[in-house]
């Protein structure tokens, strides 16, 4: 099973296929046009489907194809700012960028109402893929084992492994993972399925990182170039004794009938699949666990189908059986909240929630990191978050409307806008009070790289000197320009990559590398500040990937 590159993009392409020249040219509108060729043999692709994308999303997305000469053509364009993305079978999808960095990001394209964008060539890479063969320690092949090309990105600032391509071992043990983007990859193995009993005991295959390393860590990294193929990408899976857990369900309340048990490795419990285990008369057994960091979790699941109460437990499993695990559940709480908009200092008054787009207000758990609660604000500002278990939480703001930021967060007199919520007692009393502000400040400017050439598609980060979490970021144009709207007033630090990873700006490591490449910037309440910046190379932020 393929998991699509489309999930790296976080895009859901809606298209309506435009037929190319499907109107004369109106007046006071703008035309694109361009070609779109494999980026490893030069050939033009015909039949790519192209979807511009503009910047403000009520506007609607525009599609075509390329013809049979690989060429296309979007006429009657409005001004604004797009982006332009092409996706076609066999190939990465990607934006088009005027630079071929960022292709995640792609370059953003300024159009006027008398732009005519002609000759913007977009290069494809094909698919990759890996292939190899899985055997036991007598060189005997294993069928059915599932082997995952996982690619390391960036979650949350941190670095995690996700399986971007699979395979499954035919009867001759060998396996071929396809549609792999470039990249770097470790391959893992891993066998699934009853377990083999020797002697009255139960043995299990150790899962290996190629070439047989049992942590991720210490696996060889494979590079894999546009259209490569890796061959021979070998295992020699080792068998080794399990062991079980037992335990008992504590729960006050509720058909224990309606509780599902997980077991979770530590490392990936935020990534991992679920495979619930049955819980009979409140009692678990999990009778094939190897060696390992686990949390062990239980959820109570009530008539609507959300969870009502739950249970977690870290453990380290050794070598014995582990019995008499109690796990009680508890009930989560509940916290409802309100988001509001600060009085506008402008003649212009307040722009409506409903405009803001659609709000997401999120709980983000510090100690455990894969735990989120969310919610929808409604048109009046209101949501409820369900589902919390005791702990400290950073308050998530999601799809703000272009120049606003979140000024406040509070719940009763707390503000806790940067030091997080702390739960670690339950919920505490009152509504969780979310003040947006229009009144933040404006940045823009131009970059330009060591040769004094403005690169498009560049990404520009805003960084308040003081850490936090309100860095906003923008993508330059085909001219090498950008503007960020939005920015809550205070001291800043602006940085310009010509490629970087997504998410990358998020790991606070990452970002001390560079802090002396910052240009320093004061931003104030509804003010306009140009700031003119150098792209730090792609070779430097690319390094160690």
């Amino acid at each position: 099973m393929h998991i699509g590159t489309r999930r790296i993009f976080g895009l859901t392409l809606l298209l309506t296929a435009l037929p190319i020249g499907w109107a004369q040219q109106q007046p006071g509108k703008a035309t694109l046009e361009g070609s779109v060729i494999n980026r490893i043999s030069g050939q033009v692709l015909k039949n790519t489907r192209l979807v511009l994308q503009p910047e403000d999303r009520a506007a609607g997305e525009r599609s075509t194809a390329t013809s049979a000469n690989g060429t296309f053509q979007i006429r009657n364009v409005d001004d604004g700012k797009y982006r332009l993305f092409a996706e076609r079978t066999g190939f990465e999808p990607q934006y088009y960028t005027s630079t071929g960095l960022n292709i995640y990001q792609g370059t953003i394209l300024t159009i006027d109402s008398v732009a005519e964008l002609k000759d913007l060539t977009i290069k494809l890479n094909p698919y990759g893929a890996v292939s190899g063969r899985v055997v036991d320690e007598d060189g005997e092949p294993l069928v059915h084992v599932s082997v995952q090309a996982m690619h390391s990105i960036y979650i949350r600032g941190k670095r995690q492994l996700i399986a971007t391509g699979q395979g499954m071992t035919d009867d001759l043990g060998e396996y071929r993972i396809f549609e792999l983007p470039m990249g770097q990859y470790v391959v893992q193995a891993k066998t699934s399925g009853e377990p083999l009993m020797i002697e009255q005991r139960r043995f299990a295959y150790v899962p290996a990182y190629y070439p047989n390393a049992e942590d991720p860590r210490s696996a060889t990294v494979l590079a894999l170039a546009p259209g490569q193929a890796h061959r021979s990408v070998d295992f020699h899976l080792r068998r080794v004794p399990t062991v079980s857990l037992q335990g008992s369900i504590l729960a006050s309340t509720g058909d224990m009938r309606s509780v599902m048990v997980y077991l979770l490795p530590r490392a990936s419990a935020g990534l991992a699949e679920k495979s619930p285990v049955p819980v009979v008369d409140g009692r678990f057994e999990i009778p094939t666990v190897l060696p390992g960091s686990y949390i062990l979790a239980a959820d109570q699941f009530g008539e609507t189908g959300g969870a009502v109460s739950s249970a977690r437990l870290e453990l380290e499993v050794r070598n014995q059986d582990i019995k008499g695990i109690a796990l009680s559940l508890t009930r989560p709480g509940e916290l409802s909240g309100k988001v509001q908009m600060e009085a506008s200092k402008t003649a212009a008054g307040l722009p409506e929630l409903k405009e803001t787009l659609t709000l997401q207000i999120s709980l983000q758990r510090l100690d455990d990191e894969s735990a989120f609660v969310g919610a929808v604000a409604d048109d009046a500002g209101k949501f409820r978050l369900k589902g919390i278990t005791p702990g400290l939480y950073r308050v998530l703001v999601n799809n703000l409307r272009a120049g606003l930021y979140v000024k406040s967060i509070r719940i009763g007199d707390y503000e806790v806008t940067e030091t997080g919520l702390d739960l670690g007692r339950g919920v505490l009393p009152g509504e969780l009070m979310v003040v947006l502000s229009a009144n933040g400040g404006t940045l823009k400017g131009a970059t330009r790289n060591e040769n004094g050439v403005r690169p498009g598609g560049a990404q520009v980060l805003a960084i308040p000197v003081s850490g936090g979490h309100r860095m906003k970021t923008a993508v330059t144009d085909q001219s090498g320009r950008y503007e960020i709207k939005g920015l809550a007033p205070g001291d800043y630090r602006v940085f310009a990559f010509e490629d970087i990873e997504p998410g990358a700006a998020e790991d606070v490591d990452f970002m001390k590398k560079f802090v002396e490449k910052g240009s320093k910037v004061t931003i104030r309440a509804q003010g306009t500040e140009t700031v003119e910046t150098t792209t730090i190379p792609g070779e430097l932020s690319r390094v160690g990937q």
